[in-house]
């Protein structure tokens, strides 16, 4: 029967597709459905279904699941009112059914009055017009999965091409809303109210809403339209750019903190102690330039001097002016930084690592420690800190730590509270931004 219950395009099923929200598209919504998780959706078991109620039994029963969906998600909603509007042959409604049993529906009147509002232009024109949603529900065994998303964009498609409808109205009650909105429904009605008005009836406790159907949005086909969007911006992006490529790892870098770990640990079996104390991973001195994909990139060493994040006060590095970070004036901050930081009186607790023979449980807790005598060490080498923020996040790491370890209430943890907040009054004062 041609017109009266028939698939929706696409019915056959649900294919499983990558896809993003789309926040841009106000009348197209779609649930992001990871592939790493097991989903029970394949062909031949979910499908969307066109129905009209024509008098045929293969329509009546489809309608009866329908309705007797609606009266168990809707228990507030009166039995006699849902089989009244789901039976009236002139509403429309969109089943959702796996191996041809109804989980989930949506049911709307269409209405199409002699002259309608023209999207495009605002003014009127004839033969379109819009639906009014009654019912929208899947059963709550299905919930949670993404079938309501896909339900009403098949709505949409449906109302559009069978019923000749642009706009979508709906009462919604406070539970509804956050989904309404989720499918491109707003709270700002565009349509004229002279052409709704008397044909919609005024709902107390509800929030009128619309959503705007538009002509040349893929509403079904939204994920692989998003999947086709990302792969020629890819591909555009990688055309112009190397940023697609891996880069080998640094040989520096190669030495893993498992393999120093190990090493650890049979230091400390040679010398019989139960948790050694830990010392910090030695790298050789690493050029910037050596990095690889950097000089790819355009990058120079005069790029330092040339666009400095920031400018050091010349105060903080013997200059009498404010100088961008070069190796001479960072080294300068760094070393300052530093004396500043331990003659704080709230550094106490951090001159030196913690002893494991003192606090046994320490370095079970605690896996990345650090301390000030380390960070003093790593100056003394000259080449370990190439950034200001590399400095930083080491003594973010000792405060960190300390609380970490330590409750609240403890004067440890009072300390790192001070200990940090000096450390960022301090650089505020040290540098600034360009």
């Amino acid at each position: 029967m041609a017109g009266r219950h028939r698939p929706l395009p696409h019915s056959a099923a649900i294919q499983v597709a990558f896809s993003l929200p789309l926040p841009w598209i106000s009348s197209i919504s779609y649930k992001i459905l990871p592939t790493s998780l097991p989903i029970n959706v394949t062909i031949g078991q979910i499908s969307f279904e066109y129905v009209v109620n024509d008098g045929s039994d293969e329509a009546s029963i489809t309608l009866t699941g329908l309705k007797n969906i609606y009266g168990r998600q809707l228990p507030n909603m009166p039995r006699e009112y849902i089989v009244r509007l789901v039976f009236d042959p002139r509403h429309r409604s969109v089943a959702l059914l796996r191996r041809g049993v109804p989980i989930g529906g949506i049911t709307y009147r269409p209405f199409v009055p002699a002259v309608s509002h023209d999207v495009r232009s605002g003014g009127l024109r004839r033969g379109w017009g819009f639906a009014e949603i009654a019912f929208c529900a899947v059963t709550v065994t299905e919930q949670i999965r993404g079938f309501g998303t896909r339900l009403m964009n098949h709505a949409k498609a449906a109302a559009r091409s069978h019923d000749r409808c642009e706009h979508f109205l709906t009462y919604a009650d406070n539970s509804a809303v956050g989904y309404f909105q989720k499918q491109g429904f707003t709270r700002r009605i565009t349509l004229p109210r002279d052409v709704w008005g008397g044909y919609i009836k005024d709902y107390d406790g509800g929030t009128m809403m619309e959503c705007v159907i538009g002509t040349s949005l893929p509403n079904v086909d939204a994920p692989a339209a998003v999947m086709r969007q990302k792969k020629a911006l890819w591909d555009r992006l990688t055309s112009m750019s190397d940023l697609h490529l891996v880069r080998a790892t640094l040989p520096a870098f190669a030495r893993s903190r498992a393999e120093h770990e190990r090493d650890e640990a049979a230091r400390a079996a040679e010398s019989g102690a139960l948790l050694p104390t830990p010392t910090p991973v030695t790298l050789p001195p690493v050029d910037p330039i050596d990095v690889p994909g950097l000089a790819e990139a355009g990058w120079t060493p005069d790029d330092i001097e040339k666009n400095p994040p920031y400018l050091i006060r010349g105060a903080f590095c013997g200059e009498r002016r404010d100088v961008p970070p070069t190796p001479k004036h960072l080294a300068a901050l760094l070393r300052k930084a530093w004396d500043e930081l331990s003659r704080h009186p709230d550094a106490w607790p951090f001159h030196e690592p913690v002893s494991a023979e003192a606090v046994p449980d320490y370095y079970t807790v605690v896996r990345d420690p650090m301390d000030l005598a380390t960070i003093d060490a790593r100056l003394e080498r000259g080449d370990f800190y190439r950034t200001l923020e590399m400095l930083v996040a080491d003594v973010r790491r000792i405060a960190r730590n300390c609380r970490h370890y330590n409750g609240p209430d403890t004067v440890y943890h009072r300390c790192a509270d001070n200990f940090e907040r000096h450390m960022e009054r301090w650089l505020s004062d040290a540098v600034r931004s360009v």
